[in-house]
């Protein structure tokens, strides 16, 4: 079973199926030609800004996939949104975000800005205009009965519920009840998928963001 399971997030991760993560976020794809005729979407690209300034959809913004929540947050969005990565995989998975502060429809470029670029469609080069706002994640003041929730979830509770799995890991290792080798296979998923939220928090660069992310969801 474990097999299997490391078998499917590694042919997800490798295939590079844009179709694949699409259904899994539900995002809605549109074809390079078809957003070149809709003028009402507002493009952002989430490529950094060399790749930007080098080429990009025309009235396209630039915001940096990991400025994408603070940028949205700040900004009141009713005009559909259309998101634009190098390949379509980064934009894909950026759906869920952007859904979290658009009102009206997010749609993803199919194939990217390379697939524009295939079209023969205009390209504007050069910086992006301002955006006006900050990009960081908004910071909220939380009371101190909140703090010591937050500390002891981060430094306790957590902890002692990834050591409880471990040790019932351990403790289930030859069970030969099929119940039981289901459970112990259902705690390891579960431990892989803690430490993965952990390496997310502290490992929060573009590079890497999305396959911890995907493997996390997976565990």
């Amino acid at each position: 079973m474990t097999a299997r399971l490391l078998l499917l997030t590694g042919a997800l991760l490798l295939s590079g199926c844009e179709r694949l993560l699409s259904a899994a976020v539900d995002a809605r794809l549109v074809d390079a030609a078809s957003a070149g005729v809709r003028h009402d979407l507002q493009a952002i690209d989430l490529r950094d800004p060399a790749e930007y300034e080098a080429g990009h959809p025309p009235g396209a913004l630039n915001v940096p996939v990991l400025a994408l929540d603070g940028y949205l947050a700040r900004t009141a969005r009713d005009r559909p949104l259309l998101l634009v990565c190098a390949h379509g995989k980064h934009a894909t998975l950026s759906v869920p975000t952007a859904r979290l502060h658009v009102r009206g429809e997010v749609l993803v470029l199919s194939g990217g800005f390379e697939a524009w670029r295939r079209a023969g469609l205009p390209i504007e080069t050069g910086p992006s205009p301002s955006l006006g706002v900050e990009t960081a994640i908004p910071v909220r003041a939380i009371t101190l009965v909140q703090q010591v929730v937050a500390c002891a979830s981060g430094c306790a509770i957590k902890p002692a519920y990834l050591l409880l799995a471990v040790f019932l890991i351990g403790l289930l290792r030859g069970a030969g009840a099929t119940p039981l080798r289901l459970l112990r296979q259902g705690l390891l998923w579960f431990f892989v998928g803690e430490v993965l939220c952990a390496a997310n928090f502290y490992l929060h660069r573009p590079g890497l963001l999305f396959p911890i992310e995907l493997l996390h969801g997976a565990g």
